[in-house]
């Protein structure tokens, strides 16, 4: 059994290694205490049934059941939301590595009904034991400028790109253009500055 220092570390950090039993449990876990704090919640506050198969709105602010809900409410349950995406992005990375794949994989975690799929899919694949790649130092004659000018060119028409389909393909203000689309911003942007430019944290954090 894990200490709670354990588990925090394995839930809020990116040092531990996810295998599927560990993604399984945890996720399985967690799932099952959101559901159980959102449905009291609701019923105590709304005086409504939250069902399972409510998750499946693309957007929580719009679903039928939460469309008479005042902002507090909707404001309280999307900080509820937030640690629970944070462990959810950081597991998923964590599993794709472990198995062999891209740790970009992550962003299925915020495709509407793609994440499902995905989740189940990390579930199954084993651990690849094989050494990872190694990986490609920045290049120090890389000017920073140019660098930052590029990386940040490449996020907005990613978020441009994302908010664009979110929007005009699903109709849907949701999760996923409010959490998915700066998370994705914000990593495609700081990889790029990165690979580029030997970056100090300071640095990063600017573009």
């Amino acid at each position: 059994m894990r200490h709670p220092q354990s588990v925090l570390r394995l839930w809020f950090t990116f040092e531990d290694r996810v295998d599927r039993r560990t993604y399984f449990i945890h996720g399985l876990a967690l799932m099952a205490v959101k559901y159980a704090v959102d449905a009291a919640f609701i019923w105590i506050v709304l005086g409504r049934f939250w069902t399972p198969a409510d998750y499946l709105s693309t957007s929580v602010a719009t679903s039928g059941r939460l469309g008479s809900a005042s902002m507090p409410v909707i404001v309280t349950l999307g900080l509820w939301t937030l640690p629970f995406l944070w462990i959810g992005v950081s597991m998923s990375m964590r599993r794709a590595i472990d198995a062999g794949w891209s740790g970009w994989l992550c962003v299925f975690f915020f495709v509407p009904y793609v994440n499902y799929l995905f989740m189940v899919v990390m579930c199954l694949l084993p651990t690849n034991h094989r050494a990872p790649a190694p990986v490609e130092s920045p290049r120090a004659y890389e000017d920073r400028l140019p660098s930052a000018l590029l990386s940040i060119g490449a996020g907005a028409g990613i978020g441009m790109l994302a908010i664009a389909g979110v929007v005009l393909g699903l109709e849907s203000y949701g999760i996923t253009i409010f959490f998915g689309t700066p998370f994705v911003v914000g990593a495609v942007t700081a990889f790029l500055f990165n690979r580029r430019y030997p970056a100090r944290l300071v640095e990063t954090m600017q573009v």
